[in-house]
């Protein structure tokens, strides 16, 4: 009922909407107690060595977004703008979320090859450059060009600062994740409103679903990170499959991009 009162409204009330949520999140977040990081975080599952490679099995996966992020940069080289200006703001946006995608393969192929609060920065940081590009890729897809394209440097900034913000507040030893976890979790609410207010041109749900399923499947992982290692007879950990899952969501929206291309050509 509300949802639909929404979607019926001009496109200024309806992002006005979506920013009043993200006040009310950002709100919410700072009367939390600090979250300090856990002291245990870096005590992965599988610590087993491969071809001399330590804990093989997370750092091996993390390859799987990179091989991802190198199809995706592939097909935003191989596609010609369908339309000049529309074209050049997906394009961009697009190269950032697969480059930013391959990033966080070798950021943390490098923090799992040696875990450490000074190594989980890197990782930490260039996991928040996917995260915004595909939130700006589907502004511009149901908002508006303009809108999506000048978010973008925005919500990277607003990552970085995340990460930054943890890194500092470990130096100071008052370990606190608030602000990364806002930067991290609030664009993903935002994307999901966007989706929710903002009808596309495309059929997506069949797309979304996989990819939030997926999102969903790596967060259980991550959180039974030895249960899942011990109940697979130590073959393979939960984080090592978080990375895969999170790896399958990210072709998923591949393979969703490559669908619209397809239907903006045919059209």
């Amino acid at each position: 009922m509300i949802l639909d009162t929404l979607r019926r409204q001009g496109r200024c009330p309806r992002l006005v909407w979506i920013f009043g949520v993200m006040v009310v999140v950002a709100l919410g977040v700072g009367l939390l107690p600090k979250i300090p990081q856990d002291s245990a975080y870096h005590a992965f599952a599988d610590t087993s060595v491969w071809q001399g490679i330590p804990r093989a099995g997370d750092v091996v996966s993390s390859l799987a977004f990179v091989m991802v992020g190198l199809l995706g940069i592939r097909f935003v080289a191989s596609l010609p703008p369908i339309k000049p200006e529309e074209g050049l703001a997906f394009a961009i946006a697009t190269f950032t979320f697969f480059f930013g995608l391959a990033l966080v393969g070798i950021a943390s192929a490098y923090y799992h090859q040696n875990p450490s609060t000074e190594r989980l920065f890197w990782d930490r940081a260039a996991m928040g450059i996917p995260t915004m590009a595909l939130v700006s890729i589907i502004m511009i897809e149901r908002v508006g060009r303009r809108a999506g394209i000048v978010i973008l440097p925005v919500l990277l900034a607003l990552s970085v600062a995340g990460a930054l913000h943890w890194e500092f507040s470990e130096a100071a030893e008052a370990s606190d994740l608030r602000v990364y976890a806002f930067t991290q979790g609030a664009p993903v609410l935002a994307a999901l409103l966007i989706v929710m207010l903002f009808p596309g041109r495309h059929r997506d749900t069949n797309f979304f679903a996989i990819t939030i399923g997926c999102y969903g499947a790596s967060r259980l992982f991550e959180i039974f990170d030895h249960e899942v290692f011990a109940a697979l007879s130590q073959t393979i950990s939960g984080h090592s499959l978080k990375h895969l899952t999170l790896a399958v969501a990210a072709y998923t929206v591949l393979r969703m991009l490559r669908e619209h291309r397809a239907q903006e050509e045919a059209r």
